[in-house]
């Protein structure tokens, strides 16, 4: 398990949580959109961490995103983030 906190709109910053479990990687986040948001649906904050990006990392933690990119790395997952690029 993989944890950052992600400074959004919010005061508070939210919490992104990535688990891997054999080839599968979920990602979780604490904002309306991650909590409310419809099935599926990934927020600006796990795709920034997707994406590699640390700007909004509260503290950033160049190991952990470097995990996230190693957990994607050829999956359907990593394509997907590049063609949203």
């Amino acid at each position: 398990m993989v944890k950052f906190l992600v400074q959004g709109s919010d005061p508070a910053p939210y919490l992104v949580v990535f688990e891997r479990k054999g080839d599968s990687v979920t990602a979780t986040c604490s904002c309306p959109a991650g909590v409310k948001g419809p099935v599926g649906q990934c927020c600006k904050h796990r795709l920034a961490i997707l994406r590699g990006d640390s700007a909004a990392i509260v503290i950033p933690d160049a190991d952990n995103l470097k995990t996230i990119q190693e957990w994607i790395a050829g999956s359907e997952v990593e394509t997907a983030v590049r063609e949203l690029t």
